[in-house]
């Protein structure tokens, strides 16, 4: 399939799995529904390196790299005080949906942008 084809199902199909969580949870399948959203969400992150080294030339990929994990974390870091307030504001429902369409936006804008192979981190 290819890493970027599996980053783009793995961040499309987290995001459309929490509308699903969130709607269709009982007590009796939220352990079914959590251990497949893990399991979805792992998807990107295991391809996430090798598709990341391969999409920036030599001379700037530590630079870059850095840059966008970094980045990365810092998303990490205020998300969550991000969702509390808007779920405090609205519900816990409206709050899921703003991160599900983020990490849409997430991986789609990579799937549209940034070829796969741009780079190959073997030659220089």
């Amino acid at each position: 399939m290819g890493r970027r084809v599996t980053f783009v199902f793995g961040t499309v199909a987290t995001a459309a799995f929490l509308p699903i969580i969130i709607f269709f949870n009982t007590p009796d399948n939220i352990v079914y529904l959590l251990v497949t959203f893990g399991f979805l969400y792992g998807i990107p992150y295991g391809v996430n390196a090798t598709y990341m080294a391969e999409s920036f030339s030599t001379d700037v990929r530590g630079t870059a790299i850095g840059g966008a994990y970094n980045m990365g974390r810092l998303g990490a870091a205020i998300a969550p005080a991000t969702i509390g307030i808007i779920a405090a504001g609205g519900s816990f429902t409206i709050a899921f949906i703003v991160m599900g369409t983020a990490y849409l936006i997430s991986g789609i804008i990579p799937g549209l942008l940034i070829k796969e192979r741009q780079y190959d981190p073997q030659h220089k």
